[in-house]
């Protein structure tokens, strides 16, 4: 029988070095995950850049409740075009969706980038992204245009509801699992119940 030890060595050295690759290959990432993940911003002042330059050509689009596009956006079209610029994530249609996806935080724990969530009626309820400095990007029903507000507003700390978070800017992880968009997002169908949203 030939001598096997010249060749166990030799595997058991390529398997000790494999073990020293990225910690991707380790953890198993999937391709999908690291594609997603080289889109998301590392600190919030990258957070804030493309948010921005994601909103750029929507700053000042007229409010239109059910509206998708440039013609005229409501709160929850907004957040999820701007979100599918910036960071190639998207999100559901509605605010009673939206509330529901990420992660909660607290009110004093906001940071760049976070899901702004307000009770503005009975039945009607209101979404936009926060910004550093207490500052607001939402399409708002009352000033009727896609605009960066006060968040220290009586009416928003009045009617303030919860929070959602979908980044995790320490990490640059994704709260949950992207799906990352190769287009821009097609309009849905035209929303029903009683819920409006916008304020």
């Amino acid at each position: 029988m030939p001598n096997t030890r010249p060749t166990l060595l030799a595997f058991g050295a390529l398997v000790f070095l494999m073990g020293c690759g990225t910690s991707s290959s380790i953890q198993g990432t999937s391709t999908a995950t690291q594609q997603a993940q080289q889109l998301l911003p590392s600190n919030e002042i990258d957070t804030e850049t493309r948010l921005m330059t994601a909103a750029d050509d929507w700053l000042g689009v007229p409010y239109r409740f059910g509206g998708t596009s440039r013609s005229g956006v409501d709160c929850s079209a907004l957040v999820r075009a701007i979100y599918a610029g910036a960071f190639g994530l998207r999100l559901t249609r509605s605010t009673r969706t939206q509330v529901r996806e990420g992660r909660e935080v607290a009110r004093n724990d906001l940071r760049t980038g976070d899901l702004v969530f307000f009770r503005t009626g009975p039945n009607q309820r209101h979404v936009g992204i926060y910004l550093d400095g207490d500052r607001l990007l939402h399409a708002s029903s009352s000033q009727d245009r896609v605009l960066v507000d006060d968040f220290n507003k009586d009416h928003f700390q009045r009617t303030y509801w919860t929070a959602r978070r979908f980044l995790d800017v320490e990490t640059t992880i994704p709260v949950r699992p992207p799906v990352i968009a190769e287009a821009p997002p097609t309009p849905d169908p035209p929303r029903s119940g009683p819920a409006r949203s916008g304020w």
